[in-house]
């Protein structure tokens, strides 16, 4: 019975070994080039933080928390933004009437949307030497 069992797995291996191989004559190689902001990580770190600025209607209405930024580079390399996430975001423990929540909140977005708009062109992504949109989520804490 084991004699049997190993010789149904080598036939097993030995067909799939063949499989294999008939595979490798149609592949190719994936070339993928991430997008980059002109000086890296880092200068795309300092442009958010020297670009931001969070309004003072936000900071008096304490509306605080996460904020998910979601945008594409494309091809041409301007970051296009895709949407803005503030689910996480809430009000101080301080009464703010629903006027103030809305301005606070509407002026947080023209805020980010300003950044998004006057950000530099990226060096775009590259998927087998041709140009495609690369989509990123961008979190960061209002506080």
């Amino acid at each position: 019975m084991k004699i049997l069992l190993a010789f149904l797995l080598l036939l097993g291996l030995q067909a799939y070994s063949q499989q294999d191989s008939l595979k490798l004559i149609n592949t190719y190689e994936i070339k993928e080039i991430q997008p980059i902001f002109l000086g890296g990580d880092k200068n795309l770190l300092e442009y958010f933080q020297a670009s931001i600025q969070i309004p003072q209607s936000t900071i008096k209405a304490k509306y605080r928390g996460l904020v998910k930024v979601k945008f594409s580079v494309l091809t041409n390399g301007i970051a296009r933004l895709d949407s803005i996430n503030l689910e996480k975001m809430t009000y101080g423990k301080r009464k703010i009437d629903e006027e103030h929540r809305i301005i606070a909140k509407s002026d947080l977005i023209k805020s980010i949307e300003k950044v998004f708009f006057e950000m530099p062109k990226w060096i775009p992504g590259y998927q087998n030497d041709i140009p495609v949109i690369v989509v990123y989520t961008l979190p960061f804490k209002v506080f």
